[in-house]
């Protein structure tokens, strides 16, 4: 399935949306000083949780990179101007190549970074029945993460999604109908149903379609690190 990102400025509202405020960019981290001491990282990163994905028009530069790494259950968003791509992937490279020393480089280098299989502004029920609040969705690989705004640091919930015969699936429509937006699909998890709307049939097809291809892929090892 090819990555699709979709506008950050598009007409589609939600009921009673709330979400506001200006767009967060994140910078590099800095160094904490502390006196007679050497300067200390403010935070370290471990390359097996690290990815770098270009995205343009999110950021509004052709060099515009999203790096996320996963850190203390939660995923963090960091956005640059710079390039920073070659380095993530070459430092991670050599890790394989360390670790695997007997390995070809050609599957040594193999999915080091990768795209976002789609993203997208979506409106999405309250766990109480709350009403649609408008979310900046993201789904990479097994983690659909939605935000308040697509330059935002931190995700404002993340979701799971597991193995079909684990219970996971997306299919258009929900239990509880009595609400006037169309185009919903309902995101099915063992712990909790996420209703969903779309601007357009056409988004909600995408959606519902790269979950599913996610649903269908066997578990990794790597995976029970998300859930």
């Amino acid at each position: 399935m090819k990555n699709k990102r979709k506008s950050l400025h598009s007409n589609f509202n939600c009921e009673n949306n709330t979400d506001a405020g200006d767009s967060e960019l994140a910078a590099k981290s800095k160094t904490d000083t502390v006196p007679n001491t050497k300067p200390r990282p403010k935070a370290e990163i471990d390359l097996d949780d690290i990815n770098a994905t270009f995205v343009p028009d999110k950021v509004g530069n052709p060099n515009g990179l999203q790096i996320t790494y996963f850190q203390k259950g939660s995923t963090r968003n960091i956005f640059e101007i710079v390039d920073w791509y070659n380095a993530i992937r070459a430092a991670k490279l050599e890790r394989r190549r360390i670790a695997f020393p007997d390995r070809d480089e050609k599957e040594l280098a193999e999915d080091i970074t990768r795209d976002f299989l789609l993203e997208g502004w979506l409106c999405k029920m309250g766990p109480n029945k709350e009403p649609f609040r408008k979310r900046w969705f993201t789904l990479d690989r097994r983690k659909l993460m939605y935000l308040e705004d697509p330059l935002h640091p931190f995700a404002k919930g993340e979701i799971f999604i597991g193995h079909r015969d684990g219970g996971y699936s997306a299919i258009i429509g929900a239990k509880d109908a009595k609400h006037s937006h169309n185009h919903v699909f309902t995101l099915h998890t063992p712990e909790r149903d996420f209703q969903l709307s779309a601007e357009t049939r056409e988004d909600m097809e995408q959606w519902i379609c790269a979950l599913q291809s996610v649903t269908d892929l066997p578990l990794t090892p790597q995976d029970t690190k998300l859930a």
